[in-house]
Order: C-alpha cells, then structure tokens, then sequence
C-alpha cells in the first residue's frame, strides 16, 4: 500500500511539475513587429494581460481575422496577432511581410502583428502546445503567466472564457 501511494506520488509531482513549466513563458523572447519594433515578450506586450492570436497558416488567418471581429479588438486593445511560419519561409519573407504591411496598413495595426519565421517549437514549448492544426488563443500576463488558452475558430463560450481571463 505504502509502494501504491508513494508511486502515486510521485506521478503527481511529475505532472504537476510538467504542468507548471509549460504555465509560464521565459522572461526574455525577443520578436520584431511588422513595424520593425523589436519587442520582449512578455514584458514588452502592449498590456497587464494580452491575447495572442497565433497562426501557423496562411488558411488560418480568417481565424484570426474572425476572433479578431468577434472580441471587438482594435489596434489600441491589448492583444497581438501572430503568424508563425517555418524557418524555409524566411526566403519569402519580403513578400510575405510586405503584403501583410499592405493588409494592416496603420502603425497601429503594424505594431500588433508579428511574422516569426522559426520552427513551431518556439512558442509551442512554453505555451505548452502541440501541434499546428489549429490556430490558438493565449491570454498572457505581462509577468509570463499563462492565464489560460484555447484553440480553433471562435464561438461563443470560447469568446465567453477569453473574457473572463482578461478580467
């Protein structure tokens, strides 16, 4: 019995210690804007809490685009969108940055949008993500903290949680 539990244990300690690390962010991540402002996140996000909308493919930007709609976001609310793309992209990144430059074309607009031409790894390490099938939604504190997150296309209760995080 005393094996069961001390097992038991230490499973726990094990999950709750993996759980923990993927609760917060490093204190320094450096990414530019399309502005070409180099910002550390999290410290640099534009609030206390911030929503991250993130992307890995150009289909899931209208995604974006949607929750972006739905929350009622303008560009001097306190969230982010981000495309994170391969590192094979960055030979594109001309292209790529410069017709996102023409999308968003307002330095307010500019400043919330990054292009992160690096391996999904990344942000999906310490965000605690896996996979890019779906885009995701990450409401962070300026202290690192993960407040919570959620994936896919908005709906109601998903707009519903995003909100009460950002309390």
């Amino acid at each position: 019995m005393q094996k069961w539990l001390m097992a038991i244990s230490v499973v726990l300690a094990t999950v709750i210690g993996a759980t923990a690390q993927a609760e917060s962010l490093p204190k320094a991540m450096l990414f530019t804007n399309l502005s070409g402002q180099e910002v550390e996140w999290p410290k640099g996000l534009p609030g206390k809490k911030t929503v991250i909308l993130l992307a890995y493919k150009r289909g899931q930007q209208s995604a974006v685009e949607d929750w972006v709609a739905q929350m009622g976001f303008a560009p001097s609310d306190d969230f982010i969108q981000v495309l994170l793309m391969g590192r094979g992209a960055r030979f594109v990144k001309g292209m790529i940055d410069g017709g996102l430059k023409k999308a968003f074309a307002t330095q307010d607009w500019q400043e919330r949008t990054y292009t992160i031409y690096q391996k999904a790894s990344v942000l999906n390490k310490p965000f605690g993500i896996s996979g890019t099938k779906q885009m995701q939604v990450i409401v962070l504190q300026e202290d690192g903290k993960i407040l919570g997150k959620v994936s896919g296309a908005a709906d109601a209760g998903k707009i519903k949680q995003v909100k009460s995080w950002m309390k």
